[in-house]
Parts: C-alpha cells; structure tokens; sequence
C-alpha cells in the first residue's frame, strides 16, 4: 500500500492550492482551529471556534454513561470533565456497534481523562484518543490541503557561518545568507565583496534585517531549505537572538518567529502561514543515496554539477578578496541547488499530502508507515469505520514473535546466461488481498454464502461483501494504473528517475544497543563487568543450538543471569533474572546519547531510555531524544549482599602452570596419620571397588558426614550426594598419590600443580584447613574471609598499587607487591592492614613492600596487575556495605583528592575501573557523580560528603539531588525559577504550597532508588552490525552504557507493519501463501505447455533418512514418512504442513543448529535419478537437479573466513571436480544437561555388553530369570567394574561363573523383561529401541562404551589406527550409527565383499563394519571398559599422531566413492528448511530451494520474446481478478550470485546491477573506473576473461606508477566535529593537521588527499592533492591494488571462481578460468 500511495504523487503536476496549514490556539479556556489558507492570491487565517475534541468508548451497560459522565480529571489546576456523551452507531472491523462519542472542552482535556474513564469497570475500551485535534479536523471537515487553484510562490534559502568545530552552537557569526528564487539568486553579506548578485550591508545585524525584508517583500508561500530543520534555521533563530532582533519570518500576526519542535528523528521548526520545506528528510525518505550533501544529491537528481570547497581552499578563504568572491559564488549556488530541487520535490509532496489529507509540513517529515495510517484513518472515517488502537507495547512485542511461511524464494542459478525474459506479477500482494477479499473484518466471517480458503494456512475470507482494505487498495490500484500511464508517456528523464530511486529506497530499522556499551551482569554469582556485544556474542556462539531466530534476530533464552534494574511502580533498584540474550542485525541510524554527568550510551533509533513526563516514568526512543532532555539513571542500586569468602586455590587456578610451579599446599599431620590413603580405600569400598571394607571405616564416614555426602544411620549409611562423592574420590585418587610427609614442619604436602585440575572438587569445609604458599616460603590460609581489612587492602592496591615480577642476582624471579603513599600516616596502615594478611612486609620510600609471591598472584588475579587494567573485584561488589566503604575509604587515600571545585574526585586509567568505580558508589547510595576524561585519565567526581571524610558537604548542584524545575512546571502547570531540593519539596508540600496529591507523584525521587540526569548532546550517525539486548524479568529494563544508565529493553523485529491498527497476522500469513502458489502455478505453466527451461532445485528420494526433532524429541525418520497427508496441491506438487518439526542443519559458522521446517513436498519423480556411493555400502539418492553441499578444502579458501564460504551446492554429475567431499555431522546433537548418577552409568553399560556378547529370551525357565554374558579373559574386570556395584545397589540379584571362558550367568528378572521387551523385535533380530535417542547424552555413552567393549576392535592399517564394530546385520549397525550422530562421532559403513566362511566353508553372510572416524572423540568420551582395549587405543592414537579436531565444527567430510544412474519410479521429496535451506538425508548434508530464471536455451531473442507474449496472454486469462503477470523487460545477457546479488544487460545497453555496487563516494576513481569496466566486459562482451585481462592490465599499472594522479584521489568528506572523533582516518587526520595550523574545518568539509608508500598507519602518510610533489612523494601501489581495485571487482570475479591471487599481476599470463580450474 505505501508504494501505491508513492506512486499516486507521481502525476502530472499543477500547483493548486488552498489549505496550508492548520493549527489551533486556546483563547478564555476553549481551542480554537485556524486555517491557513490562500484565497485569490492572498493570505488568510480562519478561524473555526466550534470544533470539539472527543473519543468513542464501548460501554458494556450504556446505563453506565452517566457514572462515565460523572468521572473528574486535572489539567493544570484545573478540574476537567466529560461535557456531553452521544450514542453513535459505526462499523468495527466487519461489524456493527454501538459505542459513545465522548466530547470535551479541550485537546488536552482527553489525555487528562482517558485513562480514568478507560479503568472503569463498564468500559470495555475506549478509541480515536490518540489523533491530534488539528488532524482530527481536516479529517472531520473533508479538508484536503494543497487543494485548491492558487499557484505557491516558493523562495529557497542557505546561510554561511563561522561555525567551526569545537564552537558553541550559534557563537559564530553568520557571514552570508543567500536566497533563490524564480527570478534570481541572489547573497547579501557583510563582508567586502564586488560581484553583481552580491548586496553588501554595514553588520551581521544589517544583513539579518535586510533578509526578514526580502521575505516580506516577496512573500513566499513555501520556504525550502536544505537541512534547515537542523541547521540553518535553528542558526538563524540563535543569531538573531543574541543581535537582539525579532526573526519575523512568518504570516502570523501572534506568533509570526520560526517555533522549533520535535517530531520524528529531529528537529522540525515550522514558520506560521509559510510551509517551510526542508528537503532533507524527503530526500533521505525518496533516494537512496551513499552521501547526502546537497551537492550529491544536486548531481544525482538533476544531472548537474556545483562548485564546492576542499578543506585546503577553506584555509584561504578569510584572507583575500578572490577567495571572498569563490565563496560568496558557492552560497549562491547552494540557494540556486536548493531551489532547483525544492521545484522538483515539492510537486511530489503535495501530491501526497493531496492523497493522505493532510498538511506538506506534516507529510515531507513522516515515514511511509504514518502516511499509510494517516490515510487509512480518512478513510475510516468517510465510512464510519471505527479506528482500531494502536497496539500495547506487550502486543507489539507478541506480533513481533509470530512468525509465519513466507513469501516465494527465487534462487538463481550461478554463471552467465543470456537471452533472459524478465516477467513479473503487477502489485502481487495488493492484487491478491483484493481479488480474495483479505482483510481483518472479512477473515473467518460467520454467515457468509461465498468464502475464498488460502491456500496452505486454510483461513477463509467472506466475498459477499468488500472488506475495509481491499475497497481502499482497489480504488488506489486503479487510480495507480491511470498515473503509470501518464508516466509511460511522459518523456521527463527526472521524473522516471525519481521512480527508480523509490523502488530501490528499502530501509530496515531495529531497536537495540551498540555492542561496545558497558554492562554489569551477575553471572555464576559473580558481578562482572563485560561489553554487551562481546558478551552476547560468546554465549550465543556457545550454545548455538538453543538459538532461536526470527527474521535477522536471534534469541538466546538463559537462566544463570541476573541483570540491574528498577521497579517502575516502587522506582526501587532490584535484580532480576536475565531471560533472554538477543542481537540482530542492523543498518540505520544510531545515536550517542552523553549526559551531563559524562554517562555515555550508543542506541539505535528506536530503543528507549527512560524520562519523566508529568510525574511518571516513560520510554523515549532514541531518535526522540534531544539535548535538554531528563534521563533516567540510578541513585542506589540495591545488592544482594553476603558474607563473602575467598576460595585462594581456585582463584589462581587459571594461571598458568609456569606461574605456580612452586606452589604448595599443606596441611597439618595431627588427627590426619595415614589419612589419605584410608580415605581413597574407604571411597573405592563404597563405590564396589575395593572386597574389604578398611577397619577404620568410620573415621572416614564421618568426615564424609561432616562435609555433607553421606548420612549416617542407626544401621549403616547413605550416600545423599552421588556426584559430589564421584568428585571427592577423584580428588582423592590425586592426593593419595602425590601428598608427601614434610618432617620438618610436621606437615603434609602437595605440589599445586599436581592437583589443580581436582580444586574445584575440594570442599570448602576440608579446605579451611590447609594452607597454600610457596615451597620454601609464606603459607597463607586456603580460605579468606572478605572483611572490612582486606577491603581497605584491596582498595589501597586497586588506587596506587603494583605487583610485579623481576629477575634477581641469582637468576631467580623476585615477587612483589607495593603499595604507595607519600603520607606517612597512609604508610603506617598500609603496613598493618598487609601485615594481617601477608605477614611481614617492608618499608620502602613512600611504599609498603610485601616481598611475597602469594600476595603477588593474590593481587593479579584478583584486581590486575598494570593501571590500564585494573579492576574492583567481584568480591567486593558483593560484600556487606562496610566491606564496600573500607575498600573505597582506601582507594580515596590513593587516587582520590579535593578537586579545585571543591569536590572530591576519583581518578584511574582504566574505562572498566571508571565504571565500576560509578557502580560502587551507588551500590553506596551515592548517586552524586559526574565522570570526566582528560589527559589519558577518567575522572569520577562526587559532590557529596563522603562519611569517611564527613565535610558536612550538601547534595545540592546534580539533579541527582535536586527536582527538574521542568519536571515541577509540568506536574504542578506553573513557572519555577530553579530546581528544587529534597527539602525544600517536603517543606512546601506540608505547607500546602504545593498540591498534596501531585506532590505524591515526585515522592520516589525523594525515596526511590532513580533520579535524572540532563542531555548534553545528542550525536547520529550511520552504524551497520549487530545490536543487542535483554529480555530482563518484569521490569524489561537494565543497567548498560558508560556510567551505567538504565535502558529499556526491546525486542523488535519487522514483519509487515506491526504497529499498524488494522495489523492481522492471519491476513498477511494468507496474503503470502497465495503468492507462493501463483508464482508455483506460473512456473509449472510456462515450463510444461511454453517449452522455457526453469532452472529450479529438486529432489531426493522417499527412502533417505533425514533427522528432525519433533516436540523436543531427536528421531531418524523416512522423509516420505514426514508425509501423512495432501494438505494443498500446485500442479504435480503436493504439499504436507508440519507443525513442530525442525530438522538438523548446517549454519555458515559450520555448527549443527536445529531449524523450523514448515512443510515437506512431494511429486513424482519425471527426471534421472542419481546415486552417490560414499562407501560400499552408505550412499544417497538424489535427482539430477537436486543441489548437494560439497566442500571446498583448497587453498584458494581461506580458513579465516567464515566457514560458510566453502560450503558449495553442487549437482550430482559436477562431483568429482572442484568438489570431492561432502558433509555429515560431527558433533552432538542434543546438550547433556540433565543430572545422571553413576550406577545409571554402569547399568548402561552391562546393558550394551549384553547387547554385544550376552544372550537372553526363549522360552525356558531358566530365561525367564537369567541371562548370559560372555567376557572371556576380562571377566575379573567386568566384575569388579560392573557386576559388584550393580548387585550392591540391587540392579542385578547376583551373578554366577559359569566355566572358566569368562561365562556368567546373571540373575535379574527385571533386566530379562526389559531386555526382552525393548532390545529384539518379533523375529529375535537384536535391535536399538527409539527411546535411546531420548537418553541423555552420557548414558548413551555408556551403551556404546559397553558395546564397544563385547563387539568392538582396534587394529593397524596402513599405520593408522582403526576402531571398527562388526556384525552380519546392516541394520542394527545402523541403528548404531545413529546414537553414535547423536553423541557426536562421525562415522561410516562399509561391506566385505567376500562372504564368512567357517570352517572353510562359506556361510553365506557377509560382515559388516562400522566404522569411527573421529577416533579421538570416541577415546576421549566412549572409549573401551576393558583397559588392555582402552591403552591400546590411546597408545595407537599417540603414536601414529593422529591429530585432533583443533577447530570446533559440527561437521566431517566424506569423500565420493561413485556416481551412477539408477531407475527409479515413484515420488520424490523435498523440505523446506528455514534460513539455511540446508537438511541432512542419509546423515549428507543437502540443499532445498527453489528458481525461476526463463529462458529456452539456443534460441533465437525474437522467438524467446514472443513465446513470453504469448505465455502473457494465456497465464493472465487464468489468472483471477487484478491479478495479472507483466512483461517486465529482456535482458541480452546477465550473471548471477544469489537472489540478492546479480547484473544484467538490457538490449540498449543500460547495465542493471544489485548488491555488487561496493563502490562509495571514498573510493578513487581508478577503483570505479575498473569496476564499470570489468561489467562491460562481462556483459556487453561475455567475455570473464577479459574482464580479469582488465583488471591485471591495471593492477600492473599502478604498481609500475603508469596511473594519472587524478584517479588516485580519494574523497572523504567530515561528517562531525573533529573532537568527536575517536578512530582517526585519513581524512580525519589531515583536517586535524588542518586545524593545527589554525585553518577551521567544519562538518561538511570534503578532504581530497593521496596515500603515499611508507611504513605505518595509513592515517600518517596521506596528503592533500595540492600538498603532492612528484619529486618526493610517491603514491602507496599496495595500498590502491589491495585496497580499492580489487575490493571493487572481486564481488563480480567471485561469481566466476576468482580470488585475489588470481587477479594480482603476473609475468606469465594464463588464460582464463579454465588454465586456473586446470591448475
């Protein structure tokens, strides 16, 4: 609908004109409308008193209307009410109601009430309260602005200013202003300059003056500026203000000075009686465009050129009369550009504003999504249609999360093809929401004679009558038709243009945080400080699987992170549960919000801080927020504080074994004589491990009571923590193997490094006891309690301490701590605080020396060694307040002092130390704080008294402490003079001075944890990445950015307009289905009955396996057994909905992801079937259309690059040829996150040795109770390792030698059944039951381990070591391949080819062999029970240096044995898989899509053009409705990436291109030159070969220095301030040489400058043009071929197998593809 609406503008265009512009005013109480208008050639105001604001509310029992009547509002001191209630009938969404039409005094008067009448209990909801009344009324009245047959007098203007980086805005004075109409352009200036469109006055005053005449004088009706919402008129209006002179610019007697406001995503001043125009907005709403400078934008829309200035003749400007005059030139032809584009885009936006029914000022500022509203809404009213609400921000964010099938995909093959009919649906979607009646208030539509079903989804629209939406579409569609004509006819190059230019502007907005902002999470019960995107990003990588998407988002759901945040009915800090983690990806406008305090955040355009509006906190977008504005930010953040305790082991734990070397921990020998090893014996006794129980037994019990494993009881024990027992006896296997006896100090002793693995197993209990420290040296406790001491400790450190490491005078290394101070005082506790923890330290000059390497390690790991990155420990943000104020009391003593301003003030080098410093403070309650940064160095200052140093200091200059007096005016609707404090509020409300009951709406800044914080600047600008967010419990907001300010969270995504009042998820899921089933009956037509070639992927046979999961569960299915039933048919495809089925993919990361797989397809199979032989006996089928994913494992990919890259689709008859692997999974496909316990484990195991060498079942007594297990010479092992613990925990009821071959006989009745029931089917065949699939991830393990063990083998071949599973059953091995995808152990299968024999004859079976290929997965996580297997395994592994897999993909390659023919009859199938349209069958990675590019290959252009005509004729007589397919154009020759990405030629010549233009106005010209030509070649030529001949030719050149200079220059231009930048390019750094030198550079400036060959930054060696000398520059050729050229050229040469390597000059030439292919 928005480009029906677009193209309705697009008529031929007569100015005819009445209404302007509408407005109202208030006068004695009541609004009054004014009309602005111009009537036979002059200007009037009317005015219309008798227009009343009101709503419509549906009333459950109308009785209740007088209660409604009855309800009292306040606005501004005064009561407002309901005057009168009228009963009207209208049309809700297809049917009628009765609802009441409220009508007030005032517009405001609705704000004030609507909530109150909507929270009464008889109002079912109330409508139409949201449109303001000025709009209201137009669409009331009828009235049409622009209407009319008065022709608009329009006058563009621009100014000059001094105006320079780093200037106050509006402190510069103006030094031209230049005007243009139809007339004349024209400047007036106040500088000395002799040309003849210049006027000279005497001052800046003069000239300001002499302007506001020359507009009374010529009296305008339309103003254009270009930017000047933004600059020129905000400038103007400051100047003018300064010079003391009223800016009477506008009509209007009352109000005739410009008035800023807001609106959109900037500022929009408007000129009472005058439309001011401002085309940028339209511009960058209208073109697509890389730069929009006035003069890009002059030259792209109008085909000229105008003079502009480079920085190095700015520097000249103020200094001569010529420089004066180039000047004065450049603002008259900025007036004149401005105009001339104003003529050309004005016509547009009256049309539109003629269309939509309301004012151009209104209409040139709003998106496409508010136009389209805005006219619905006209609509809605001419037919008493009630409007439907907006969506709630809870419903939005629910619309967002619906998803459905999409559109059609059309997926073009790669390579060059010619004689291409391009054919195409006219309006597709707007033509089926019409033909088939698709709208809210026809869907589902009970009583209807006629119903029109959508295909796939089913949803039924009634056609017994016209529905809201397809009545308006239909009559725009034809009126669409009507102007198309028109334009077909004309011959304006511009206007076509403008055409063109709206088709390709596509904008995408998201809501989210830039990745680099600051946020405090609570992760593992730590309080870490991390940067969002770095964050994000690592938990979304590692835990890919449990990633959702929907659209360009991705949601990672977590339950292990808690965020900051606030109440916002208490206003009191709170933590809360992180539930989700989500990015997107983004293109658009961002914007650095910095507040006065120095809190920084970047935002996208509509993500929300929080601000107060009228005494409540509210949402405010990015784009909405202005300097000025009230943020939001917290007072106190409330903790969650606890006793904390050091765990010292742990915590230098992830050192590196080097760095602790010497450690040691020790424990005293009292009470622990021969401890160790009674304990490991009393733990294998309780595991089965050990015959004899220990005589001291109950010693260890209970300790093993103590520290919470078992419990003991009046017979026996009870072991309560399995897997903590497990842990505890592994930590014991260690330490009874490497404690020593030290004698000496009568202690125990063990090597750190011996069992740092085992740390986290040691129980804090037991570890209180032992002592750690260095070999020969100081021992500290284990366990550290966290107190107010070691607080101050680690504050004195974190502010002026150093720990470092040095070589001594006997080669040794010397540790050291040092804390600094020069006050003596300071030292003495620095002294005694160390001494508490560390024992004795020294006295150095202004330090404490703690000459320690336990204090060293200590120190580094907990806060960082060097100033740049140290940090406040976790500990301390979690500790009790007096631990928090020591630690800061002590950090103060060092890098704290009393700024000159009398505030106390924090400094550090560190930006993560800046914020944590902010997070302590308030955590603190100290909420007074600004940060700064200067000189290398953040600065926190506090302007409040600190209670260590109690200076009496009063909270009274941040708004931290004090009320907005803005917030005051508009709560209380009067003038204050100032802010006003806490205080000073309570004492005048208990006065009566200030109303009580409003006052209690500003009460939480007095006892809430939030206060405001004002905007200092806001900055936009263009960002392209990823966003991100969180989804945070209830309160859906969080603490992030520099400084730490709360931000709202959102998760936004675009799926048609969800904001939209008449949005249906079910009208636009139908809209699409229907779509997809025209274009699917287009293709079968035009390939069948017209003999096109559709190029389009196909499919795999009904017998290949696929792997889903549905409803959560894993399952390896048939994928014709996906197929239940024909839901829908298109021509010989039949379609089968699923629901809740994903299948396992490949993403382009190279990670198995799960992904939605909304329906499988079928049709019978009319092409050559293909089988590829990956082994004997492993092979898929597939048509000999349908696409494999092959991998590219050559040098020419880079494994640097995303792994994606080399993932090709590949037919089945290219196999063989740049592709020779294909992909199966490697790597699990569910996560282990369910708790197991260690005799599930071993029963597991039994079971799959039973499986591999046990036999049970048959019908004797004795199989009823028993089975049997043959273990050969390991059955001393099985039994200790799996029959004793079994039978201890009663699994088993005993076990029974059977001969000395290692037979047993088992007992167990239980396992007989179970065994019986789940591992045989009906013909005794051992088999695999599903429900193992289901099994956690170690159990299954387990069942393979055990398997394994009975059945499996490790041999040599070929020096390689083989793990092979044997068996003459193909099936039950395939069963077991499938649990070994499951766990994650690529594997194949193969056959002999000659049958077993025995005893020399053959048996006529043939063995089949499973086979391991990720061999040190498998040793690593199944390997063997037996240990000879297990050690000849490992052994194996080592000594033939097998490698491991040392990149973490989820795939393996298989290499291609054959391909062959085979017959086949039958159907095919084929999934949609979404996103990656990747799917495994028979475990080989497959591709699913679909084309449709029509050509009939070798023949004639002329015959390919008539054939398509003819197919016109014929599909469009079948088509229903509006529907209609058009003959779009013939392309001669064209080339194609992806849908995205391709070029074509048409038969004049014109080159059409999409997603391959990377060429920007920063590039130079010998990049584009190259780029246009390479497509030349290709297109015009056919010829790839030249085209690389091209780009070789030129590649030489450069490097031989045969390029002019000219197309070396590269264009940049400033886009903000200098200061502001903080990555400095080229450009940058020579307009800050510029500035250097005194010469002012400005936003706007374009820098031309060449990069010359050198060493270092590119930033360093760069010139302007004018500054280049031949005789001792010379230009960088590296830099021009592998920064520009090839980046130009390889998006092309990359569709053809080219990389940069080949492209690069080269003395011997090759020649072509071909030779490369070849090599």
């Amino acid at each position: 609908m928005a480009e029906l609406l677009f193209n309705l503008s697009h008529s031929l265009y007569l100015v005819r004109t009445v209404i302007l512009d509408t407005d109202y005013i208030t006068k004695d109480g009541k609004p009054i409308i004014r009309i602005f208008k111009k009537e036979n050639g002059e200007f009037k105001i009317e005015l219309d008193p008798h227009f009343q604001p009101y709503i419509y509310a549906l009333l459950k029992d109308d009785s209740a209307i007088e209660e409604i009547k009855s309800i009292r509002g306040e606005r501004h001191g005064k009561t407002v009410r309901v005057l009168d209630a009228e009963k009207v009938r209208k049309k809700f969404l297809g049917r009628e109601v009765e609802v009441w039409k409220l009508i007030f005094e005032h517009p405001q008067d609705v704000p004030a009430m609507r909530d109150k009448i909507r929270e009464h209990p008889a109002v079912v909801d109330i409508y139409e309260y949201d449109i303001p009344f000025a709009k209201r009324y137009l669409i009331d009245k009828g009235l049409i602005p622009m209407e009319g047959e008065e022709e608009l007098k329009l006058l563009a203007f621009d100014i000059e200013t001094f105006y320079h980086e780093g200037d106050e805005f509006g402190k510069g004075e103006i030094i031209m202003i230049s005007y243009a109409d139809e007339e004349e352009a024209r400047v007036i200036t106040w500088k000395n300059i002799d040309l003849p469109y210049v006027e000279v006055v005497s001052s800046e005053r003069e000239m300001i003056k002499r302007f506001i005449q020359i507009v009374k004088e010529k009296d305008p009706d339309v103003i254009i500026t270009y930017n000047g919402d933004n600059f020129d008129l905000p400038y103007l209006i400051k100047r003018a203000e300064k010079l003391g002179i009223r800016l009477i610019l506008g009509r209007d007697k009352e109000h005739p000075e410009p008035k800023i406001q807001r609106m959109g995503d900037s500022f929009a001043v408007e000129i009472k009686g005058r439309i001011h125009f401002d085309l940028f907005p339209v511009v960058r709403r209208t073109i697509n465009l890389p730069t929009y400078t006035l003069e890009a934008v002059y030259e792209a829309v109008l085909g000229k050129t105008k003079s502009k200035l480079e920085a190095e003749e700015i520097a000249a400007i103020w200094e001569t009369e010529e420089s004066m005059k180039k000047l004065a030139q450049y603002s008259m032809e900025d007036a004149k550009a401005t105009y001339e584009l104003g003529k050309e885009f004005f016509p547009m936006e009256a049309e539109l504003a003629k269309l939509i029914g309301q004012s151009v000022w209104d209409v040139s500022r709003s998106s496409t999504g508010n136009l389209v509203e805005w006219y619905l809404l006209r609509v809605a009213y001419q037919r008493n249609e009630l409007a439907p609400n907006k969506p709630s921000d809870e419903e939005y964010r629910r619309r967002l999360r619906t998803t459905y099938l999409g559109g059609y995909v059309k997926e073009p093959e790669r390579g060059l093809w010619e004689n291409i009919v391009y054919l195409d649906f006219r309006s597709l979607y707007p033509s089926i929401i019409v033909t088939h009646n698709i709208s809210p208030d026809t869907l589902e539509k009970e009583g209807c004679k006629n119903y029109d079903v959508a295909p796939i989804v089913g949803y039924k629209f009634c056609k017994d009558f016209p529905g809201f939406i397809p009545s308006i579409l239909g009559d725009l569609i034809n009126m669409r038709q009507e102007i198309k004509k028109k334009m077909k006819a004309t011959i304006d190059p511009i206007e076509k243009k403008m055409l063109d230019y709206r088709q390709r502007a596509v904008k995408l907005l998201a809501n989210s945080i830039l990745p680099n902002e600051w946020l405090p999470i609570i992760e593992d019960r730590e309080v870490k400080f991390v940067k969002i995107g770095e964050f994000i990003d690592s938990h979304i990588e590692k835990q890919r699987d449990r990633v959702k998407r929907v659209d360009n988002t991705e949601v990672l759901e977590v339950d292990n992170l808690y965020a900051f945040s606030f109440n916002r009915k208490s206003k009191e800090s709170e933590v809360k549960k992180v539930k989700a983690l989500i990015r997107h990806k983004y293109k658009g406008k961002a914007y650095e919000i910095q507040l006065s305090s120095g809190r920084k955040i970047n935002i996208t355009a509509s993500h929300s801080l929080f601000t107060v509006r009228n005494g409540e906190i509210m949402e405010v977008s990015g784009d909405e927020i202005r300097k000025g504005d009230l943020i939001v930010v917290p007072k106190k953040i409330k903790l969650d504080e606890k006793e904390t305790i050091l765990n010292i082991p742990e915590l230098i734990s992830s050192l590196p074994d080097k760095e602790t070397a010497d450690i040691v921990m020790t424990v005293p020998v009292r009470g622990r004589k021969n401890f160790f090893k009674g304990m490991l014996r009393t733990l294998r006794w309780i595991f089965g491990e050990e015959n004899k129980r220990i005589r001291t037994f109950n010693r260890y019990l209970f300790h093993l009571e103590k520290l919470g494993l078992v419990r003991i009881l009046p017979r026996g024990y009870e072991v309560i923590n399995w897997e903590g027992l497990k842990r505890y006896k592994q930590l014991y296997e260690r330490l009874a193997e490497r404690v020593k006896y030290n004698g000496n100090k009568r202690e125990y002793l063990v090597m750190f490094n011996d069992i740092k693995e085992f740390i986290p197993y040691f129980p804090q209990r037991e570890l209180e006891e032992w002592k750690i420290g260095t070999l020969n040296g100081f021992r500290m406790n284990c366990i550290l309690k966290v107190n107010e001491d070691f607080g101050r400790l680690l504050g004195y450190y974190v502010s002026e301490g150093y720990a470092g490491a040095q070589r001594n005078k006997t080669g040794g290394v010397s540790y050291s701590v040092k804390l600094y101070n020069e006050d003596p005082r300071v030292i003495e506790k620095m002294k005694t605080v160390a001494e508490k923890f560390f024992g004795g330290v020294r006295i150095g000059k202004n330090c404490v020396d703690i000459p320690k390497k336990m204090a060293y390690l200590v120190m580094k790991c907990l806060c960082g060694a060097l100033a740049e990155n140290k940090r406040i420990p976790s500990v301390i943000l979690t500790s009790p307040e007096l631990v928090r104020w020591s630690f800061l009391e002590a950090y103060f003593t060092g890098d704290g002092d009393i700024h000159p301003s009398k505030r106390f003030r924090l400094s550090t080098k560190s930006e993560l130390l800046a914020n944590q410093l902010v997070f302590l403070l308030n955590s603190l309650g100290i909420s007074s704080v600004k940060i700064g940064f200067d000189s290398g160095v953040y600065r926190v200052y506090i302007n409040e008294d600190l209670q260590f140093l109690q200076t009496s200091r009063e909270k009274n200059t941040y708004y931290s402490n004090l009320i907005p007096k803005e917030v005051l005016e508009e709560v209380f609707g009067r003038k204050f003079q100032k802010n006003m404090t806490f205080e000073k509020f309570k004492e005048l409300t208990e006065e009566g001075k200030l109303d009580r009951e409003k006052a209690k709406l500003l009460e939480f800044f007095i006892y809430g944890d939030v206060v405001l914080d004002k905007v200092k600047s806001v900055e936009e600008k263009e960002y392209e990445g990823y966003v991100y967010d969180l989804s945070v419990e209830d309160n859906e907001n969080f603490l992030v950015g520099f400084g730490l300010l709360y931000a709202h969270n959102s998760y936004y995504g675009y799926m048609g307009y969800p904001k939209a009042r008449w949005y249906s998820k079910e009208c636009a899921e139908s809209v699409t289905a229907w779509g997809r089933h025209y274009i699917e009956m287009t293709i079968r037509e035009i390939e069948e009955k017209f003999g096109f070639k559709v190029l389009y992927a196909d499919s795999v046979s009904g017998e290949s396996e696929i792997i889903i999961r549905q409803n959560g569960k894993i399952k390896f299915v048939k994928i014709k057994d996906l197929f239940s039933k024909v839901d829908y048919s298109i021509g010989e495809k039949e379609y089968c909905i699923l629901e809740g089925v994903e299948a396992l993919t490949l993403d382009d990361d190279g990670k198995l992801v799960w992904k939605p797989v909304p329906y499988v397809m079928r049709h019978r199979a009319n092409k050559r079937m293909f089988r590829i032989w990956l082994t004997n006996s492993w092979y898929i089928d597939v048509t000999e259309d349908h696409s494999l994913i092959g991998y590219l494992n050559t040098s020419k990919k880079k494994t640097a690059k995303k792994i994606g890259e080399r993932l090709k689709e590949v037919k089945p008859f290219e196999l063989g040829k740049a592709v020779k692997s294909l992909i199966c999974p490697n790597a699990p496909l569910k996560n282990e996150n369910t708790k197991t316990n260690e005799i599930a484990v071993k029963f597991w195991e039994l079971v799959g040795l039973i499986v591999g060498d046990g036999n049970w079942g048959g019908n004797s007594h004795w199989a009823e109770y028993y089975l049997g297990l043959s273990t050969g010479k390991d059955a001393e092992e099985i039994k200790q390792k799996l029959l004793e613990p079994l039978k201890t925990y009663g699994v088993i009821s005993n076990y029974y030698p059977k001969n000395e071959r290692g037979d047993f006989n088992i007992l167990a009745k239980s396992l007989v059944r179970f065994m019986k029931r789940h591992f045989k089917d009906e013909k005794g065949r051992r088999k695999i039951p599903e429900f193992m699939y289901e099994l956690p991830v170690t159990y299954i393990e387990a069942f393979l381990r055990g398997l394994f063990s009975a059945d499996g083998t490790v041999t040599i071949r070929k020096g390689v070591p083989e793990i092979r599973l044997t068996n003459i059953d193909a099936d039950f091995l395939r069963e077991v391949r499938k649990l070994l995808w499951i766990v994650g152990i690529s594997n194949s299968i193969f056959a002999e080819t000659t049958p077993n024999r025995y005893n020399g004859v053959s048996t006529g079976t043939y063995s089949k062999h499973l086979r391991i290929k990720n061999k040190w997965r498998f040793a690593e996580r199944i390997g063997f029970l037996i240990e000879r297997k297990q050690k000849r395994l490992l052994e194996h592994l080592k000594s033939a240096r097998v490698k491991r897999n040392t990149i973490d993909f989820g795939f393996d390659l298989v290499h291609v044995k054959k391909v062959e023919e085979i017959p086949y009859e039958g159907y095919v199938y084929d999934i949609e898989v979404e996103e990656t349209h990747r799917f495994f069958a028979n475990n080989i990675l497959v591709h699913n899509t679909d084309g449709f590019y029509a050509t009939i290959p070798g023949e004639k252009p002329d015959v390919i053009k008539q054939k398509a005509k003819e197919f016109l004729k014929y599909i469009n007589s079948k088509l229903p409705g509006l529907l209609e397919l058009e003959y779009e154009g013939f392309y001669l020759r064209g080339f194609f990436v992806t849908k995205k990405r391709y070029a074509v030629i048409d038969e004049e010549g014109r080159i059409t291109t999409r997603g391959l233009e990377v060429v920007r106005r920063d590039w130079s010209e010998i990049a584009k030159e190259t780029q246009a030509k390479v497509l030349e070649a290709i297109l015009k030529e056919g010829s790839v070969e030249k085209a690389v001949e091209i780009v070789r030719d030129v590649v030489e050149k450069i490097a031989k220095y045969r390029v002019p200079l000219e197309k070396l220059v590269i264009h940049e231009q400033i886009t903000r301030d200098l200061k502001d930048y903080k990555a400095i390019g080229p450009h940058v750094a020579i307009a800050k040489r510029l500035a250097a030198k005194g010469i002012k550079v400005k936003p706007g400036t374009i820098i031309s400058y060449i990069v010359l060959k050198g060493g270092g930054k590119i930033s360093d060696r760069v010139v302007l043009l004018t500054e280049y000398d031949p005789a001792k520059h010379k230009y960088d050729p590296d830099y021009y071929i592998e920064n520009q050229v090839l980046p130009a050229v390889l998006r092309i040469l990359e569709a053809f197998g080219y990389r940069k390597e080949d492209l690069r000059y080269q003395s011997s030439k090759q020649t072509g593809l071909d030779a490369w292919l070849k090599r």
